[in-house]
């Protein structure tokens, strides 16, 4: 669901496959983080993954996927109904039984399709993020199931967070890294079910600089 040649921090996958319950929430955070540290092992062991970057402590802090892998999961993944990018919605009856939607490219998409109601996850990287935002400001009562929202846009391009994000009442993960022009809405306080917020400010600084010199 990542974009290719993305940073894949190891912290986001633990909380994803929390919320996946693809790891049981037992025995502590600790232990949480000994499972998944012991399955990425086995994929850099399987040359399916690639180390990026380790902690001081020699434990990986963050991976990437080989392009033509990153391909080939893309196709698998879309072949099996798990996931879809945003473009894909306007097909008939995806939006019904999508759980999962990525938008992880350059291409734009139109707001040409219906409300994924029972969607689980929503990751967003570059492209289309007006559509998403938009989708989010309409529809925000509506995703009842949305579980994990990560927004993350490179390039110090504003974007406005739609104040109705606060009525995602089912949301547990939200990472916000972007410029957020118009800063974080003050209804996310009262997300009762938000168990992690992480948010990375991206400032203009190239256009401060330009501005200054």
């Amino acid at each position: 669901m990542f974009p290719a040649d993305h940073e894949i921090f190891v912290s986001d996958l633990l909380s994803m496959w929390i919320m996946e319950k693809l790891i049981i929430k037992i025995d502590g955070p600790r232990m949480q983080e000994n499972i998944v540290d012991a399955n990425i092992d086995k994929l850099i062991s399987r040359n399916l993954i690639q180390v990026s970057t380790t902690r001081l402590d020699g434990r990986v802090r963050s991976v990437c996927i080989h392009d033509l892998l990153h391909s080939l999961c893309i196709q698998l993944a879309e072949d099996n109904n798990f996931f879809c990018t945003l473009n894909k919605l306007k097909a008939v009856g995806t939006a019904a039984i999508v759980r999962r939607i990525t938008c992880n490219s350059n291409e734009h998409a139109d707001e040409n399709f219906g409300v994924p109601r029972k969607i689980r996850s929503l990751l967003c990287f570059r492209g289309s993020h007006e559509v998403l935002l938009n989708l989010l400001k309409r529809n925000a009562s509506d995703l009842r199931f949305l579980r994990n929202l990560i927004i993350e846009i490179e390039g110090g391009k504003a974007i406005h967070l739609p104040n109705e994000i606060a009525n995602l009442s089912g949301l547990s993960y939200l990472k916000l890294k972007a410029y957020l022009a118009s800063g974080i809405p003050s209804g996310i306080c009262c997300m009762k079910n938000l168990l992690t917020l992480e948010v990375i400010q991206q400032l203009l600084i190239l256009s401060i600089f330009q501005a200054v010199f």
